[in-house]
């Protein structure tokens, strides 16, 4: 969840990130900010220094998330980095993590997702004066 290629220690991982079984309501409920949109297909492998959980990014709402955050900061159409914004922030359903609440790893990675989650809020809203919709701007705000 934190990163797809560091690897976690086993101290890391315990009980604070129960391996066998997701947590409750992990499979896209409302409130858990970005999750899973379907039961992903993953594995626990061995990397020095720890281990890392192997899932597609394509079924991590997170993920899904930051890559339409990154393709929108190189969308020089407004219309389409609004479109890009549009989708992503529709993934965004409430704190990230939230079944995790202070579990270290969980609150450092919670932290740079409001980050980049009120990065795109501000870029949307930048576009929308970009494409002379300030009312709607205003409105949103």
């Amino acid at each position: 969840i934190g990163s797809t290629t560091r690897p976690v220690s086993a101290g890391g991982c315990s009980a604070s990130w129960p391996i066998a079984a997701a947590p409750r309501g992990a499979a896209g409920a409302a409130g858990n900010g970005p999750s899973f949109r379907q039961k992903p297909q993953a594995s626990l492998d061995t990397r020095p220094g720890g281990y890392v959980l192997a899932v597609d990014p394509a079924v991590v709402d997170a993920y899904r998330f930051e890559q339409g955050v990154t393709a929108a900061v190189t969308e020089h159409d407004p219309a389409r980095r609004l479109a890009i914004l549009d989708r992503s922030l529709a993934l965004w359903q409430g704190p990230p993590l939230g079944e995790f609440a202070g579990a270290g790893w969980a609150d450092r990675e919670a932290t740079r997702l409001d980050a980049l989650h009120l990065q795109a809020l501000r870029r949307r809203y930048d576009t929308l004066l970009d494409l002379d919709r300030a009312a709607e701007a205003a409105a949103e705000l």
